[in-house]
Order: C-alpha cells, then sequence, then structure tokens
C-alpha cells in the first residue's frame, strides 16, 4: 500500500514540476510565424549556435537557451517588446518562454513544433 501512496506523490510531483518548468505560456503554429513577423514580433532562436547555422527562420535573432548566460542575455531585451520563439522541436522554445514569463515579459509565445516543423512547410 506504501508503495502505492509513494508512485502517486511520484507522478503529481513530477507533473507539477512539469507545468512549471514548460508554463502556460501561449503556443501558436507555424503557419502563424509570417503573421506574427508582420505584426512585429520579434524571433527568438534558442537552438545552439550549431543549429542556427545549419537554417533558421529570415530575421530571427539567436539567443542559445543552453547558454549559461541565458537568462542574463534574456532580461537585457525589452520587456515590452512581443516574442515569439523556437527551437528544434519546441521544448527549449516552451522552457525558454517560462523563464520569460517569470522575468516579467507578457508578450511571449512559442511555435508548436518548433524548426522541424517550419521545415516542413
Amino acid at each position: 500500500m506504501h508503495n502505492i501512496i509513494y508512485i502517486v506523490l511520484g507522478v503529481a510531483g513530477a507533473f507539477i514540476v512539469y507545468w512549471y518548468v514548460l508554463g502556460r505560456g501561449e503556443r501558436v503554429g507555424v503557419s502563424q510565424l509570417d503573421e506574427l513577423v508582420k505584426a512585429g514580433w520579434q524571433v527568438l532562436d534558442v537552438r545552439t549556435k550549431a543549429e542556427y547555422e545549419a537554417g533558421h527562420v529570415s530575421g530571427a535573432v539567436l539567443v542559445d537557451f543552453y547558454n549559461p548566460d541565458f537568462a542574463r542575455n534574456i532580461a537585457k531585451l525589452d520587456k515590452s517588446g512581443k516574442y515569439v520563439l523556437y527551437c528544434k522541436t519546441g521544448v527549449r522554445s516552451r522552457r525558454a518562454g517560462r523563464i520569460m514569463h517569470i522575468q516579467g515579459f507578457a508578450n511571449v509565445c512559442d511555435v508548436i513544433g518548433g524548426y522541424e516543423a517550419y521545415k516542413k512547410l
């Protein structure tokens, strides 16, 4: 019986951590990216430099999520700006968006499926 309780608590704890880390920010489809850019949203690529150099969305600014200074680099951006984030598949951009929300950015969304989805357009 104790094992079942520990399993349930472990699953519940994992869900809470997952929700906190990934956040509940807005997610947009890759088909909406051009519309957002035309509306003045800045595109941030949160992949590594090597990934960025292998191909990226036109006009995207590289802000490597894995860089130890990521949070400091993001903090330098205008908090009143509008940002759409993407990575390879959407996991890093979701996490990066959560960090931005914690830092006080109000207009942040990430692209569902990331660059992999973008390449299929």
